[in-house]
């Protein structure tokens, strides 16, 4: 991919028929959703008085996330500060795992210890890719932010309605109800992500197209729809594959880490075990969330994207590691969970007796919509890791990354 001149299409318009079908029958299963079961979840909180508390608690949470990405535009450096003040909780955690687990491999090797290199480096990344606010400015990316977190809105609203009428539906068996409830818990979560996922393959577009070919201001509005008529396909695919085989990997490698702690009973498991993490592993190098980047500017397929861009990182000397340690995903899964968090303290705040089903439903989309949030800071991270790979040699916008990788290498010499 190094010296591509211009952005093109590769994937004509009638590509990915089915995917883009699946996604117009998604968007018009939830709007049926919404208009039958609606009115009926509407009133049926209502006379629990669970409604008040549930708007509350994620109208709130949607206020805060909002403010605090306004805070990382103008602040990226203290944000990150201020995410990592946390990690001593995360060290707590740690400390409960070895209590669990006797050596404490596993805890030490699922939550690695965070240096102060690596928080001094978060920021220094996460600065340097949102350099120039001039080329989005805060208004544009409140422009495509707002409606996604709305859309968001609707969504979690529906989705609690729903799991609350199901859990209430006598007239299903627990199996069916359960089952239900898983069902529609995906189906939020595959809504989010693809909110997300959108945001994301329309910042990368334009911050890589800066980065690489030095253009200035581009209205996201016009990328955004861009964006939604062209990678539909791709981004619903994306959305739907890789959080699944990133699961899978993390299984699979939790599954290795614990064959140094526990017997099986079974004298090749390591074996096994070991050839399943290295097959997730390489799934994970194919379809994984660095293909944005060029579905956004070239709109290849999201597994040709994602395998061309780790075959730049391979090549180019000491990116792949430094990908490895670099904690922009950490950040923003840890305000995802501040944002959980906050969802469900302010519910429990106006509601001592708010039941705790409710609790973790608030959790769980505190955290997406924090995600939703999230999404521009990460598209500026990735879109400039994947620039830089591109053309290492002669990158124009500052020395961040090679001096990390200088900085990573002088460790390991030492």
């Amino acid at each position: 991919m190094h010296g591509q001149e211009e952005p093109r299409n590769e994937n004509p318009n009638n590509d990915m028929i089915i995917l883009k079908s699946l996604f117009r029958a998604d968007c018009f299963t939830m709007v049926m959703l919404i208009i039958s079961f609606g009115p009926i979840a509407f009133h049926h909180l209502q006379s629990t008085d669970l409604l008040f508390p549930l708007l509350t608690s994620i109208a709130t949470c949607a206020v805060v996330t909002f403010l605090w990405q306004w805070f990382i535009f103008f602040n990226p450096s203290k944000a990150i500060g201020i995410a990592f003040s946390w990690r001593k909780i995360l060290t707590l955690v740690v400390w409960v795992f070895q209590g669990i687990f006797e050596p404490g491999v596993l805890a030490n090797n699922i939550v690695p210890p965070i240096t102060p290199g690596q928080i001094r480096y978060a920021k220094r990344i996460l600065t340097a890719s949102m350099a120039n606010p001039n080329l989005i400015p805060i208004s544009n990316i409140n422009s495509i932010l707002i409606p996604s977190m709305v859309l968001g809105l609707l969504s979690s609203i529906l989705f609690v309605s729903i799991n609350i009428l199901l859990i209430d539906a006598d007239r299903f068996s627990t199996f069916v109800r359960v089952n239900l409830l898983f069902a529609n818990l995906l189906h939020v979560f595959l809504i989010m992500q693809v909110i997300s996922n959108i945001i994301v393959v329309t910042i990368t577009r334009i911050k890589y197209m800066n980065h690489t070919r030095r253009r200035e201001a581009m209205d996201p509005l016009p990328q955004l729809r861009n964006t939604l008529r062209n990678f539909r396909g791709n981004i619903f695919f994306g959305s739907a594959a890789v959080p699944v085989l990133e699961l899978i990997h993390l299984f699979g490698r939790t599954l290795s880490l614990l064959t140094r702690v526990i017997d099986f009973g079974f004298e090749r498991a390591p074996e096994y075990i070991n050839r399943f993490e290295g097959l997730a592993r390489e799934m994970t190098m194919e379809w994984n969330y660095w293909g944005f980047v060029h579905v956004g500017a070239y709109n290849m397929e999201i597994g040709r994207a994602t395998a061309g861009t780790m075959e730049m990182f391979s090549q180019t000397f000491g990116l792949a590691r430094l990908i490895g340690s670099d904690l922009t995903g950490c950040f923003c899964f840890v305000c995802g969970v501040g944002g959980g968090a906050i969802c469900s303290l302010v519910g429990f705040a106006i509601m001592e007796s708010y039941p705790m089903q409710l609790l973790l439903h608030n959790f769980f989309i505190g955290y997406l919509m924090s995600r939703i949030a999230m999404a521009w800071p990460h598209a500026c991270v990735i879109a400039y890791y994947v620039a830089y790979a591109e053309n290492p040699e002669n990158f124009e916008n500052d020395t961040t990354i090679p001096d990390r990788i200088e900085e990573l290498r002088r460790l390991v010499d030492d």
